[in-house]
Formats: structure tokens, C-alpha cells, sequence
């Protein structure tokens, strides 16, 4: 962490910026907090506390207005949980970054002959970290859950499965510590089917019972594909349905976002043959329109809008 402190009234500090670079300002109070990245100029805002920086290249400028303490994270604009020290992370939360966590959930299981094993998890780890991305430094990215409920793919060797109360209690046990941290806005981001109807059975209950232990907190759970309609799909698709099982919707998404995992000349060998119609370019619009809409349900939490999706139990497919 670097500091730079400056008393001053109208006071001017050349510190070193870089592209990407966020630097986290605040006054003595420990309020007038913002984060910038190289591009923008920044106000702070607070009681007695004003500032702006002005970005070039390589050196940044700084007017600060009564005193101001200046701090560059040690990890440009890092919001991956794992990727901190403890030092960091704390200076984090009190510097009033990440009220909000999203935690990834998926499945280690077969994705016919053409995907790799980590399909599910991979997926919604992506999109979960491209949505904390771009709302950096509101949300950090948790560690993600990667094995499921997987029993009914248990049929081909290499898969892995959990019982329903096992992952339960894991995901459960996963929240109740990021809230004991304060972080008490809570989003489980999941990209497996298996993990879905055990999850819907406990929610309600497990939201009512954070809420009276902790108050205000904002617990939700959705597949990444829940903010998707058919419309947006079938634009987009050559074949209806979404997300299926290694079709058309999860081969272009793997093509798109880890293509080293797509074995595309074994799609002919595969059971299913929509498989054939995905490209990248369908995987990137795909992308694109999920982690808009991840980012939409996240800025709705940290912002304390209520939760207007549809109930979770209805988004579950016949069959």
C-alpha cells in the first residue's frame, strides 16, 4: 500500500498511475472514499473532504482539499477474494469497498463427448467474474463451489457428485461466513441444473432466518441463464432451448469463453447432435446478454432494490 498524505488546502501530490490502476482516496474521517480507474477524473465525496485526480499515461495529479490520505490497493482493481492478503482485504472493507459478494456454483460432470468435465462450473465462475469486473469495487468474487449434485450423471466415469445435504450445508456455511464479515449482500450465481430444485426447497427459509440474525441483508440465488428469455435466445440460437446439456446454447458459450475445452472434432461422436450449430460468435452474444443481466440483479442488491424475479420454482423446464 502506498500512502501519500497532504495537509494542505489546495494542495497538489504527483503519485504514478497506470492504466488499470484504482486508487481508493480517503479523508481523515475515513469517508470521502472513491475508486478510479486511469481513464476518468474522480470526485470524492464526504463530510469536508473534496478531491480530483487527472490521469495521463504515467503520472497522476492530485488536488486535494483538507486532509486526505491517498492509497494505491496493492492488486490493480483486484476483487478476486482469494488473490488478497489479509492486510488488504481489510483495508478494503473499512475503506468501504465489496458490500457485496457473488459465489459461484456449478458441477464436475460429463458434458457428452465434445466438453470438458468442468463445463458448469466454469461457466458460471466466468460470468460471475466478469459481473464483479465490471462493478468493481462493489462486489468481490468468492471462492467458487465446484462440485454439485450430480448423481444422475454418475453413469460415466470421471464425474463427481456430493449429496443434497453436502452441498447445502457447504453453500449455506459459504454465506453465513461472508455475512459474518459484514458482507451482507449475498448473490449464488449457479451453472448446474442438479443444484437447482434442493436449493429451491431451502432459500425462503434460509433468507428469513439471515434476516433475523443479521438484519438488512439481501441473500438471492439464480442460474445464469435465468436472466435470459427465449427471445433473446432464439435471435441468437439456430435451435431452440437453453441451457440443455451440452447443445448448441453450452458448446457456443464454451467456444466463446474457454475454447481450449471444446473438442469440436468429436461433436459428430457426441449423443447430441445440436452441438453442430455453435460458434463463438453465438457464445459471445450469449455472454454479452447474461453477465448484462447478472450485472443488472447485482447493482439492483447493492443498491437495496428488492428482488423482482420470477419465483425460482417456476423456472424449472418439464422433462
Amino acid at each position: 500500500i502506498a500512502h501519500h498524505e497532504r495537509d494542505a488546502v489546495g494542495s497538489r501530490v504527483q503519485i504514478p498511475a497506470y492504466a488499470g490502476m484504482t486508487w481508493v482516496c480517503c479523508g481523515n474521517d475515513g469517508r470521502g472514499i472513491f475508486g478510479v480507474d486511469a481513464a476518468y477524473i474522480a470526485r470524492g465525496s464526504g463530510t469536508g473532504n473534496e478531491a480530483s485526480l487527472t490521469f495521463n499515461r504515467r503520472r497522476c495529479t492530485l488536488h486535494a482539499r483538507n486532509s486526505m490520505r491517498v492509497c494505491s490497493m496493492a492488486r490493480m482493481n483486484e476483487f478476486r477474494l482469494q488473490k488478497f492478503t489479509r492486510r488488504e482485504f481489510r483495508e478494503a472493507r473499512e475503506a468501504g469497498m465489496f458490500d457485496a459478494a457473488v459465489v459461484a456454483t456449478g458441477s464436475i460432470e460429463q458434458h457428452l463427448e465434445h466438453l470438458a468435465f468442468e463445463q458448469d462450473i466454469a461457466s458460471s465462475a466466468r460470468i460471475a467474474e466478469m459481473a464483479a469486473e465490471r462493478l468493481y469495487p462493489r462486489v468481490v468474487l468468492a471462492v467458487p463451489i465446484n462440485v454439485g449434485i450430480a448423481e444422475h450423471h454418475m453413469h460415466s466415469v470421471g464425474t463427481l457428485t456430493v449429496k443434497p445435504s453436502t452441498w447445502l450445508a457447504v453453500v449455506f456455511d459459504t454465506v453465513e461466513t461472508l455475512m459474518r464479515h459484514g458482507i451482507d449482500k449475498v448473490l449464488i450465481l449457479n451453472g448446474h441444473g442438479g443444484n437447482r430444485r434442493p436449493i429451491y426447497g431451502v432459500i425462503g427459509q434460509w433468507q428469513m432466518y439471515f434476516k433475523r440474525e443479521r438484519g438488512d441483508v439481501d441473500l438471492r440465488f439464480h442460474n445464469y441463464w435465468d436472466v435470459l428469455t427465449p427471445e433473446i435466445v432464439n435471435a441468437i440460437q439456430s435451435q431452440p432451448g437453453f441451457p440443455s446439456h451440452a447443445r448448441e446454447f453450452e458448446t457456443s458459450m464454451a467456444m466463446h469463453l474457454f475454447p481450449e475445452n471444446v473438442r469440436v472434432d468429436d461433436i459428430p461422436f457426441s449423443d447430441d447432435d445440436g452441438a453442430s450449430a455453435a460458434t463463438a460468435e453465438k457464445g459471445r452474444r450469449l455472454t454479452e446478454k447474461i453477465v448484462e443481466g447478472v450485472v443488472r440483479i447485482m447493482e439492483d442488491m447493492t443498491a437495496g432494490r428488492p428482488d423482482t424475479s420470477p419465483t425460482p420454482s417456476l423456472n424449472i423446464p418439464k422433462g
